[in-house]
């Protein structure tokens, strides 16, 4: 899960400009998948 966090992460630097500037504040996206993927466990 750690590895997908991490993909996520990368994910959201690189679409920032676009892509979740457009539906989350920031990282929130990242905090948000991260947080889903720790509830799973």
């Amino acid at each position: 899960m750690a590895f997908i966090c991490l993909m996520f992460y990368f994910i959201n630097k690189i679409a920032a400009k676009w892509f979740t500037k457009l539906l989350f504040q920031d990282n929130n996206f990242n905090t948000y998948i991260c947080a889903i993927n720790r509830i799973q466990k």
